[in-house]
């Protein structure tokens, strides 16, 4: 048994007409196709819609589609099944949707962690492959993509349902894999809070917890003897060109259960496998910082440090100053100096006790939420 998981799958300005066209080995080379080929099973994540809707969801962030001609894209590459529980697919609303539900099912690629409903959207994917029964298990972090009771979209993570969920799914499988669409981007560790989510997803029966979404190689674990990867990077997703996203992995399951990790490289918009040095290179980092996480003091050391270094900009929206054209110019110009002087000045010590207070308190944050949703309608 051999089975191929890679992470991110979108055609995009750069390779659309290759996938279009299904003329794939332009788009990474012959010796990562083979590898695709020569695997009994292979799954990947679909991080948008495919489809001709041109009704954008309103959302922060960028809204992705692709033509539902790059279907080709996917079949040249086999693919057999599909995550589609990521903060894009619903970019284009339930029509976006429903035109991707459609052609994947006439070209005969399954799909997990979506639905009609929140009901629908839990259901895992479970395959039969060489003699072992399989689960797919898919969730994804609170976005704009969210299922809900009637309501289409993808399966949300909640603390009530989905290790319960991962429970039953593991009762009637051999093996069952977790594809969580989340951590931070552009971040190779997990939080504190991603790190004991997934170890609990691993005392609830998941063998194997992938996180995607994080654009970069990240690092596992091993607990209780089951691997958790906190973030696999991109696989093909030709948007940005920087140190996270010219590089990923495939996890690679094999007939013992055992897992290989494959690094791979992106030059010149094509996809290639990293080999010698640059391949020694990126599996030492990745081992690097995979110990680095087995201390515990570690993983909230660097969390804290990312947290420093990004709050500000948090705060900047959550105040919507950063609408200010002026303020902009003058935080650039003053070297970022200014903001902080804002931020802290606007807030003070009574002003930051109250954000913390409507976010981390459970019943006011269920208000706050209801609450913007509301407005967000109104605006």
């Amino acid at each position: 048994m051999c089975i191929i998981i890679g992470a991110d799958c979108v055609p995009s300005e750069s390779n659309e007409e290759a996938f279009s066209s299904g003329e794939i080995n332009s788009v990474i080379s012959n010796e990562l196709a083979n590898v695709f080929k020569e695997a009994n099973y292979r799954i990947v994540n679909l991080e948008m819609p495919l489809t001709d809707a041109n009704i954008k969801i309103s959302k922060c962030g960028p809204a992705l589609k692709a033509s539902p001609k790059t279907i080709n894209g996917y079949k040249s590459l086999q693919i057999d099944a599909v995550t589609l529980a990521n903060n894009h697919i619903m970019d284009y609303g339930k029509e976006g949707l429903q035109e991707t539900l459609d052609v994947l099912k006439a070209n005969g690629i399954a799909f997990c962690g979506i639905g009609t409903c929140i009901e629908d959207a839990r259901k895992p994917l479970i395959k039969a492959i060489n003699g072992k029964t399989i689960g797919f298990y898919s969730c994804v972090e609170h976005e704009f993509s969210s299922a809900g009771e009637n309501k289409w979209g993808a399966n949300t993570f909640n603390e009530f349902e989905t290790y319960k969920d991962i429970h039953k799914t593991k009762k009637i499988t051999d093996y069952t894999v977790v594809l969580y669409h989340g951590g931070k981007e552009e971040y190779r560790m997990p939080s504190p809070q991603l790190q004991l989510r997934c170890r609990k997803m691993v005392d609830y029966g998941a063998d194997l917890v992938i996180c995607q979404h994080s654009h970069c190689i990240g690092c596992y674990e091993l607990y209780k003897d089951k691997n958790i990867v906190y973030g696999q990077g991109n696989f093909i997703f030709d948007m940005c060109d920087n140190e996270y996203w010219n590089s990923g992995l495939l996890v690679r399951i094999n007939d013992n259960l055992s897992i290989d990790f494959l690094p791979f490289l992106k030059k010149n918009h094509k996809i290639f496998l990293a080999k010698n040095k640059e391949k020694e290179s990126l599996l030492a980092e990745f081992e690097k910082r995979s110990q680095y996480i087995n201390v515990e003091a570690n993983v909230e050391e660097a969390f804290a440090d990312l947290v420093n270094k990004q709050i500000y900009s948090y705060m900047y929206k959550i105040s919507g100053v950063e609408r200010s054209i002026v303020f902009r110019l003058i935080n650039k110009i003053s070297g970022y100096r200014f903001g902080i002087y804002y931020i802290k000045r606007r807030y003070r010590k009574q002003g930051f006790l109250n954000v913390l207070n409507y976010i981390e308190c459970e019943s006011h944050r269920e208000i706050v939420i209801k609450g913007l949703k509301s407005l967000i309608e109104e605006a």
